[in-house]
C-alpha cells in the first residue's frame, strides 16, 4: 500500500501517454517507498547481478527487482548504472565493458549488458548472487530489428531509424545483425555458456521458460536464489503488477505493438522474418551460438 502522500503521484502515472514511460515512472515511484523501516528481511547477499544480452525482458526484470515487496524482502535496492553515464547509456561494447571499482552495497545492479569474463573481473564483495538471462539469439534479432527501427530508445538516433525504415525486410534484419556484431553482442553471449560451472554464485535462465507457463515457478527459484524471502501471496501479487498485460498497456501476450519497448512478448518470431539470405548472415557472425545454448 502506497503512502497517502504518494497517491496523487501514482494516478498522474496512468494519464503518460506510451506504456514504457509509465513503466519507468512506476519504477522511480517505487524506489520512493524503498525505506530501511519497511524491511522485513535482509538478504545475505551484499550485491546481486542481473547481467544478460539485450531483448531478452531485461526492463521487466528491472521493474520487478525495483518492485516495494521485494525490497520489503531483501532490503536490497536497485541500482542502474547506465542511469549516472552521459545520455544514461554505456557506449562501449559488451565486451569492453569493465569496471574498476565495486557498486555500492545492498543493491541489485541491473540490469548489465557485459560478457562473463568482465563480469568475472568485476571488484565484488565476498557474498554476491548473479544471473543470466538468455533467450534464441534469432529472436534477439528480431527484436531488436523492431525496437530499433520504430522506437526512439536510448543508443537509437534518428539515422538508425531513418535507414531501416527505408531498407527492406530483409536488409535490415541484416544491418541488425552487423550492428550487434560490432557492439560485440556475440561473442558476450557465447562467453556466459559455462559460467554456471566457473562461478557457483551464477545461474543462468532461460527467457522462454521465464515468460512460459513455468515463469512464476522460475521468478520463485530467482528470488530464492538471490535470498529474498517472498512468499507465495507476495510473488502472485508481484507477478500480476509486472505482467506483459500491464507494462504493454493491457496488450496480451501476442498481440504486437511494434512501437511499444515490449512489442509481442512470445518467442519464436525469427521464423516468420529470417530468409535464406539473412539465416546464412547470421550463422556467418554467431556461429555456434544456437546450438551452444541448446536452441536447435
Amino acid at each position: 500500500m502506497l503512502p497517502a502522500v504518494l497517491r496523487p503521484y501514482a494516478t498522474a502515472l496512468m494519464k503518460l501517454g506510451k506504456p514504457h514511460v509509465r513503466a519507468e515512472a512506476r519504477l522511480r515511484l517505487a524506489r520512493l517507498t524503498q525505506v530501511p523501516l519497511f524491511v522485513s528481511h535482509r538478504s545475505r547477499f551484499t550485491n546481486v547481478y542481473h547481467c544478460c544480452i539485450g531483448r531478452t525482458g531485461s526492463q521487466w526484470l528491472r521493474r520487478m527487482l525495483s518492485d516495494s515487496i521485494v525490497y520489503r524482502r531483501s532490503g536490497l535496492r536497485t541500482y542502474g548504472y547506465q542511469d549516472r553515464l552521459p545520455g544514461r547509456i554505456d557506449q562501449r561494447g559488451l565486451t569492453e565493458r569493465t569496471f574498476e571499482r565495486p557498486f555500492p552495497p545492498h543493491r541489485i545492479i541491473t540490469p548489465m549488458y557485459l560478457s562473463f569474463d568482465n563480469f568475472r573481473d568485476l571488484p565484488k564483495p565476498p557474498a554476491y548472487r548473479a544471473f543470466f538471462v538468455y533467450r534464441d539469439p534469432r529472436d534477439i534479432v528480431v527484436s531488436a530489428y523492431f525496437l530499433h527501427r520504430n522506437t526512439d530508445t536510448r543508443g537509437n538516433t534518428a539515422e538508425d531509424r531513418t535507414f531501416l525504415q527505408a531498407a527492406s525486410l530483409e536488409d535490415g534484419l541484416i544491418s541488425t545483425i552487423d550492428r550487434a556484431e560490432r557492439r560485440g553482442v556475440y561473442d558476450a553471449f557465447r562467453s556466459w555458456s559455462d559460467a554456471a560451472s566457473k562461478d557457483p554464485n551464477v545461474k543462468l535462465i532461460r527467457y522462454e521458460d521465464l515468460t512460459g507457463d513455468r515463469g512464476s515457478g522460475l521468478i520463485e527459484d530467482l528470488m530464492a536464489h538471490c535470498d529474498v524471502a517472498i512468499d507465495p501471496q507476495e510473488l502472485r501479487e508481484l507477478l500480476d503488477r509486472c505482467s506483459f498485460d500491464r507494462l504493454s498497456g493491457g496488450r496480451r501476450k501476442g498481440q504486437a505493438d511494434r512501437s511499444s519497448h515490449y512489442r509481442r512478448g512470445v518467442s519464436g518470431d525469427w521464423a516468420k522474418y529470417f530468409t535464406p539470405r539473412v539465416d546464412e548472415r547470421f550463422n556467418e557472425v554467431a556461429g555456434d551460438l544456437v546450438p551452444l545454448f541448446g536452441y536447435e
